[in-house]
């Protein structure tokens, strides 16, 4: 009997935000590693196979799209994020961690950290030479939230099964001032 790949759930963001980090994260992301575009990820191992993982997510984009402050660039220990500020956001996945409780691992249940990874897997050294880089010219900028992304996760890659637009995604404009990568 075949298993059932684990289910991954990121957050959808406008095309234009996401052309802008993917761009970055081809970049400055080792080839080698690199095997995805620029996410945020809401949720890291559910199972896929429930049918109602998918009513639930239905249910919460029924709202309008949001938009999200990037609001800095942060250094780890092997690689560079831009961090995510969004009251709405956090609001929004506490009430879908509330609704997945029973499916969620335990890194899911912890209060979540937006972020988007541009950079992973290299030295401290190299790492924060981007930093400084990045961080010499970042002002803040907002971007759009669209909706949910449904992956199915496989021998290290990730399959798109699903996307759940935000009730109001297609009718409300951006006012997000994306900067050269």
């Amino acid at each position: 009997m075949a298993t059932v790949p684990p289910l991954i759930i990121t957050l959808g963001i406008s095309p234009d935000a996401a052309s802008y980090f993917t761009e970055l994260r081809n970049i400055h992301y080792p080839a080698h590693a690199n095997l995805l575009n620029a996410h945020l990820t809401l949720f890291h191992r559910l199972p896929s196979d429930e049918k109602e993982i998918h009513s639930i997510l239905s249910a919460a984009v029924m709202q309008q799209a949001m938009e999200l402050a990037v609001t800095g660039i942060v250094l780890w220990k092997k690689g560079v994020a831009f961090t995510i500020d969004s009251p709405q956001l956090q609001e929004f996945h506490s009430g879908l961690q509330h609704a997945l409780e029973k499916w969620t691992c335990a890194k899911d249940q912890k209060p979540l950290k937006p972020h988007i990874t541009i950079q992973n897997k290299v030295t401290a050294f190299k790492a924060s030479l981007t930093h400084k880089k990045l961080a010499a010219g970042f002002v803040p900028f907002t971007i759009l939230a669209t909706g949910l992304d449904c992956f199915h996760f496989s021998k290290g890659k990730w399959e798109r099964i699903a996307f759940y637009p935000f009730g109001e995604t297609a009718h409300k404009k951006t006012g997000s001032f994306l900067p050269a990568p």
